[in-house]
This record gives structure tokens, C-alpha cells and sequence, in this order.
């Protein structure tokens, strides 16, 4: 009898153990950049009843800080997190913005200014983000009272 009672406690202790972790796991900030992707088969399955698949990239907006023509690096504020991220660009970092505000949609990394906003696209590699920038898009929309600033 006491061994039931014993075995039932333990099995309560167990599944309010395992509900604290569930919880400690759900209230990480799901914008944090350097948070991992979920288990791409975790996700479920989408109406083709394939399994859903984890992000190869993710996207973030932010105004540039810092711009490191020399080691080909840049430090940009995050606008949903407020946070300072100093990244690289990738060997090859496509760098693209509006032709009405540059003359021209291919650019080079001294085209670009401090101030702007841009949206950068890093890789994520065994489910971890990289900080290597592929890509950088600077939008017209975010960007037409600085078309001044950012021409040279």
C-alpha cells in the first residue's frame, strides 16, 4: 500500500517537474535572433500531411550604427529588440536597394550609410543562427527621408 502511495508522488513530482520546463521553454522571446529554430518534425504537419520544416534564414530589420568597409562587418540596432548586433557579411553577401534612392539596385558596401534601415538575412546552420550576414536589403519605404544621406 505505502509503495503505491510512494510510486503516485513520485509520478505527481515528475509530470509538475516536466510542466516547469514546458513553461521555462515556451517563455523564451521567440524574436530573439540567437534563439535556435524548433525541431523541424515537432512543428507537425501541414495540410499536405508532410512534415513541417524548421526556417533556413531568418530576416531581421534594424538601423545601421557602424559600417566596416575594411573587415567587411556592420552593427546594426534591432528595431523589434532594440538590441546592438555587430555582424560579418558573408563572402557572397548580395547587398541590394532601391534605385531611386542609390542610382542603381546592385550596391557595394560603401554605398551604404549610417542611419539607413535595412533588412539583413542570416543563415541558420544545425539549428543555429549564424552571424553571417547573405543578404542586405535596404527598402525605399523606411528610407525616403534619408534618400540624401545615403547618396555619396
Amino acid at each position: 500500500m505505502t509503495n503505491r502511495i510512494l510510486f503516485r508522488i513520485a509520478l505527481l513530482l515528475l509530470l509538475a517537474v516536466m510542466g516547469l520546463a514546458q513553461q521555462q521553454m515556451m517563455a523564451q522571446d521567440p524574436t530573439d535572433p540567437t534563439r535556435p529554430p524548433a525541431d523541424p518534425y515537432s512543428r507537425g504537419r501541414g495540410e499536405d500531411n508532410m512534415p513541417k520544416l524548421a526556417p533556413t534564414t531568418v530576416t531581421r530589420t534594424g538601423e545601421i550604427l557602424i559600417i566596416d568597409t575594411q573587415n567587411r562587418a556592420i552593427k546594426i540596432r534591432d528595431e523589434k529588440l532594440g538590441k546592438e548586433f555587430g555582424l560579418a557579411l558573408d563572402e557572397k553577401c548580395k547587398i541590394k536597394g532601391d534605385k531611386s534612392l542609390f542610382g542603381k539596385k546592385d550596391l557595394q558596401l560603401s554605398d551604404l550609410r549610417q542611419g539607413l534601415f535595412v533588412e539583413i538575412t542570416l543563415p541558420i546552420k544545425e539549428g543555429k543562427v549564424q552571424a553571417k550576414i547573405i543578404e542586405i536589403k535596404v527598402p525605399k519605404k523606411k528610407n525616403e527621408g534619408k534618400i540624401e544621406a545615403a547618396k555619396p
